[in-house]
């Protein structure tokens, strides 16, 4: 059969775990061709172990002490923006950049609550009182002082505060020569002293960790303050201009380890913003985070970003294994909660263990849009709606300014609830505050697209295509309304370049596989997903998860067409407890799995009340698609139940038009 893959062409594949890192410190190679790359991933991926889900998900290691820990009386607190008093507002990075240094040192302190960046600085310019702060933190100490920077002076001013009682605990004045080495050594004396005065008894490994100087070269530590503070912005000229800063730094001094993790954290975000190739971003992001852990491996930031990075590789098992490190020795680091729960939920099927690690990261940074905003996610994830409905909430009471929490609450209207035309306004809103974004274009024209209006959806897409050409999800959006509508030419062009970057995604996976379908070549079908989901093709017992259990589905369809029906029933039924694991509502749900299996091993009647269930439930995410085109439900088309099904959407859709209409009128 021509979809088996050869022994020489599978081992002729490198795994994404080798990452480059034989080049010196100073240097992050050059990407491999993007193509070749994403395929060697998906190859990898798909080879790992992906059913994850048969784990205890309430009580992973080291998850109850990590809940206990975080819900104690221990000493607590928020370390404030230390105010810049020089006469030049530019250069409060670095007095931002200090105090974002005195968090982290505080962090690694297990004995200690600390209070993330974003939160405590929140309060910076405001007349709230310092028991209001705590309060609102949750803290029982506040740390606030001041730095003045002239030529080559240093004055930082610091004072610890009892948040019950207003007393100051401890104050001290710094005068120093402006240097690298003198920024540390102030950061370790300042962070000693609170430790003290909070009685936190430091063990020698601790002590030694305190004090350790990350950078000799005043230029790297200026230009990796001011990249940090351009960072938090998340604006895309600033972060390009972050990672600018950051090269600079990390010439000036090749040694210095946090700030290849910072290149790392900044390339990442760039991705995520459409203006960098992920697999460019990941390729250097690895080896930026290789680099610093190769001069220092005791940096919790360091494995909380390697552990993010690798979760999208397939490297599942490294990457537990670097947060769970992360955790040990950062366990005040807010961002490795909320990646390592956004780890267990998106990759490994966990999703209610990913809930507690959300819930510490909220605690740590309650006042951090995004981190709230990752925690709606994951209570999605869990099935946990009406709980993400007001999480969301809560984000806009945070920050109403927060542009995509409003795109976000309508995803999940439509995506769950089935309100779309209750969704598009949210949506329009976060499109009207980041218009330079094409990603609420796509969530627009995907709800037009349900609600039939196909002509609007195809405009949508070609304004998201005109803000960001060639990015492939604007092609993948273009593949499922180009199925619906019957335009074969323009998805098979769309198709090339979402499985250019996207080799397992499965929505145009299955657009070609039923073009193959169409043309009587179920050989050909089996193509499609040779390369990406090769594991689901061979004779061994393939293992289900997140990432392969539609294509599993989609391959058993082939497999019964090709008279193999004990292989495919095999694959369903190794499908059919992860699928049971996962809610059926939201993007990120099983959908029609459940359908799809039963109409594929021949049990109508059952495929259909499922069906039902599923539509009565407020299923309407691609549904057109779904129902009209997809092979797999062919056998179901010709009943009565079947028809009367896809009038009720018909009928519901036709509903939710004219109040669009009637709400646009208004």
């Amino acid at each position: 059969m021509t979809r088996h893959m050869s022994s020489d062409r599978t081992a002729s594949k490198s795994t994404p775990a080798s990452s480059p890192d034989g080049h010196g410190h100073g240097h992050v190679p050059e990407p491999a061709p993007p193509v070749r790359w994403l395929r060697i991933t998906a190859a990898a991926a798909a080879g790992l172990a992906l059913v994850l889900w048969y784990f205890d998900v309430g009580h992973s290691p080291g998850q109850d002490d990590i809940r206990k820990e975080a819900e104690s009386d221990r000493p607590s607190i928020a370390v404030l923006p230390f105010a810049n008093m020089n006469s030049d507002e530019s250069q409060s990075y670095f007095s931002d950049g200090l105090s974002e240094e005195i968090i982290n040192s505080l962090s690694t302190q297990r004995g200690l609550k600390v209070i993330a960046r974003t939160s405590s600085f929140s309060y910076r310019g405001q007349s709230e009182g310092v028991s209001g702060i705590a309060e609102q933190l949750d803290v029982s100490h506040i740390l606030e002082g001041s730095v003045r920077r002239e030529d080559d002076a240093l004055r930082v001013d610091v004072q610890l505060v009892d948040a019950d009682t207003g007393d100051q605990v401890w104050h001290e004045q710094f005068d120093e020569a402006l240097s690298a080495t003198n920024v540390f050594a102030i950061r370790s004396e300042i962070a000693a002293a609170v430790l003290r005065s909070l009685r936190i008894t430091l063990s020698s490994e601790d002590r030694a960790r305190l004090v350790r100087t990350p950078t000799e070269s005043l230029a790297a530590l200026d230009a990796y303050f001011e990249a940090r503070q351009l960072m938090e912005s998340r604006r895309p000229e600033e972060l390009s201009r972050a990672s600018e800063l950051l090269g600079s730094a990390i010439e000036n001094d090749p040694e210095f380890a946090l700030a290849y993790v910072a290149l790392a954290d900044t390339l990442r975000l760039r991705s995520s913003d459409g203006t960098l190739p992920w697999s460019v971003a990941d390729q250097q992001g690895i080896a930026a985070i290789r680099n610093a852990l190769s001069i220092d491996d005791r940096l919790g930031e360091a494995y909380a970003s390697l552990g993010h990075l690798l979760g999208p590789r397939g490297n599942y098992w490294e990457a537990e294994e670097a947060f769970k490190r992360g955790i040990e020795l950062s366990p005040n680091y807010a961002p490795l909660y909320q990646w390592y729960a956004e780890f267990l939920w998106v990759y490994v099927a966990r999703p209610r263990e990913a809930v507690s690690y959300a819930r510490i990261s909220v605690a740590l940074d309650p006042r951090s849009a995004i981190i709230n905003r990752d925690y709606a996610y994951t209570l999605i994830a869990a099935g946990r709606f009406d709980e993400a409905v007001e999480q969301y909430k809560a984000v806009i009471e945070i920050d109403p300014e927060f542009a995509p929490v409003y795109n976000d609450l309508g995803v999940l209207y439509h995506g769950v609830f089935g309100r779309v035309a209750e969704a598009i306004p949210l949506i329009e809103k976060t499109q009207s505050m980041s218009p330079s974004s094409p990603y609420p274009l796509l969530s627009l024209a995907a709800a037009y697209a349900d609600l039939d209006d196909f002509d609007k959806a195809a405009s949508l897409l070609d304004r998201a295509e005109q803000i960001a050409p060639g990015d492939p999800r604007s092609a993948a959006a273009r593949v499922v309304l180009a199925a619906i509508t019957g335009d074969f030419g323009v998805a098979r062009a769309d198709a090339e370049t979402v499985l250019k970057n996207w080799p397992w995604h499965v929505p145009t996976l299955r657009y070609l596989r039923d073009q193959e379908l169409a043309n009587g070549g179920v050989p050909m079908a089996f193509e499609a997903y040779e390369f990406s989901f090769s594991n689901l093709l061979g004779d061994d017992p393939p293992l289900i998860g997140p990432s392969n259990f539609a294509a599993a589905i989609d391959i058993a369809y082939l497999l019964v067409l090709e008279g193999r029906p004990e292989r495919a029933e095999k694959i369903l039924q190794l499908a059919k407890p992860f699928i049971e694991s996962r809610p059926r509502m939201s993007w990120f749900g099983s959908m029609l799995a459940d359908v799809r299996i039963q109409a594929i091993l021949g049990n109508d009647e059952q495929a259909l009340a499922l069906l039902r269930e599923a539509v009565d439930a407020g299923w309407r995410v691609s549904w057109r698609f779904e129902l009209e085109h997809d092979m797999a439900l062919s056998s179901l088309r010709e009943t009565p139940e079947y028809a009367a099904i896809i009038e009720t959407i018909n009928a519901d859709m036709k509903r939710q038009r004219d109040s669009l209409h009637e709400s646009e009128r208004q």
